[in-house]
């Protein structure tokens, strides 16, 4: 007869076990610029690293500039991080000339193939755990981007790669250019949920940093787009940003890192870490997050969202001084953020008692491993399993013992086991 493990009826003690499961991603960008401090990143924070940014040559042959890519991963993997390529950025091969690079990579369904294919070598040859698609502005309207990201996405999956996206939302250059079948191919979305200072907004002096406006993004996905909240990241920025009060040629000047902010003395009497607006000596509107937004976004992410995402790292002090992410991992921590209790699956063991063959069959697809274990906890059988299947007890002794299943997917509950 079979018995379901959550029953057991007289014949088992009855066991409800929950776990805790942490999905929730805390994402770094590290662009070429900022490689210096891939040793100082406090890797406790993150789940993931992502290198910003590759681009194809005229052949379709990725390249990444200044930094050696087998050197990234294996930095990053030593800290038990996943570590990610990111292609296109807002740069020239978004924005500029370089776009007519991905506009003839894209033109045919050859062409997407071979491109395709030089991707996936890419990833195999550096050892990369996934690809971060960051195309904007005017690659995203070009008229094949779709047909690309879904045949991208395609690859990546069937190969065991992580395929995620940073998009704005908002204007004419995000997520209106992508198609619902190509976000569908996505593990997860990440928002940009943070701006800059142009021609085009700094007579308005929009504050694009606020909570308001990542709560906002992050609601597009899960509402309008109605795409689960574990796979929405929201955007933080480490910058601030100035709006001056005339138009520029260059307003590179106008955005700051905080670490210059929290640095720069003439701030010290506005104690820039706890405030969201400064004044600079121009007079002028300075827009940042405080430690207290930053939280309040962490806690919206981790209650209707899947991570936290942060553009980007080396934006960070590394002195030994004020250190944002080091404030941001002490808060993650002290509140237990992205542990939640998750019930877990049933499965069925039959014959319970047994004293020679138990088979076990589950609710769900199972490819994975199994545990015995006896009342110390040593674990006296292993192996693999699938979703219906058996294990042979018959050498074990007379006992009770405890059965665990594993998959890296899903939660199990633990079963009780008689052995005659």
């Amino acid at each position: 007869m079979k018995i379901k493990i959550i029953s057991f009826l007289t014949l088992l003690t009855s066991f409800s076990f929950s776990v805790h499961s942490n999905t929730f991603k805390k994402v770094a960008y590290v662009p070429s610029y900022r490689m210096t401090h891939l040793e100082d990143i406090n890797y406790d924070l993150f789940t993931h690293v992502m290198a910003a940014f590759a681009n194809p040559d005229e052949e379709g042959n990725l390249f990444y500039n200044n930094y050696d890519m087998h050197q990234f991963v294996a930095t990053v993997h030593s800290h038990n991080t996943e570590a990610v390529i990111s292609i296109g950025g807002g740069g020239d091969y978004s924005w500029g000339e370089n776009v007519l690079i991905y506009e003839s990579l894209f033109a045919t369904q050859e062409s997407r193939t071979d491109f395709v294919h030089k991707i996936m070598t890419y990833m195999r040859t550096y050892n990369f755990d996934g690809l971060d698609n960051d195309l904007e502005g005017n690659a995203l309207a070009l008229s094949n981007f779709n047909a690309f990201a879904q045949e991208l996405g395609d690859s990546l999956y069937a190969g065991g790669y992580e395929y995620s996206a940073a998009i704005g939302v908002g204007g004419s250059w995000g997520v209106n250019y992508w198609d619902d079948e190509s976000l569908e191919k996505l593990d997860f979305i990440m928002t940009m949920s943070y701006g800059g200072v142009g021609d085009w907004n700094y007579a308005t002096k929009v504050d694009d940093h606020t909570f308001d406006k990542m709560k906002t993004d992050m609601e597009y996905f899960t509402e309008t787009k109605n795409i689960s909240p574990e796979k929405i990241i929201g955007g933080i920025p480490f910058y601030a940003v100035e709006f001056p009060a005339a138009a520029q040629e260059n307003y590179g000047p106008y955005h700051q890192t905080v670490c210059s902010i929290y640095s720069d003395s003439y701030y010290d009497d506005q104690n820039p870490f706890y405030s969201d607006t400064l004044i600079s000596e121009e007079g002028n509107p300075v827009y940042l997050n405080s430690i207290e937004t930053i939280q309040k976004k962490i806690d919206y992410c981790d209650e209707s969202g899947g991570g936290i995402m942060i553009w980007e790292i080396g934006q960070d002090c590394f002195d030994g001084g004020i250190s944002m992410q080091d404030s941001m991992y002490a808060y993650i921590s002290e509140n237990n953020v992205g542990l939640h209790t998750v019930e877990g699956i049933e499965f069925t063991v039959f014959p319970n008692p047994s004293d020679n063959i138990i088979y076990i069959e589950t609710s769900v697809d199972f490819n994975g491993e199994y545990s015995l274990m006896n009342h110390l906890g040593q674990i006296v059988l292993s192996g693999t399993l699938r979703t219906s299947d058996y294990v042979d007890v018959s050498t074990l002794k007379s006992g009770i013992y405890y059965l665990e299943l594993n998959d890296q997917k899903h939660n199990f509950k633990k079963a009780e086991i008689i052995k005659k």
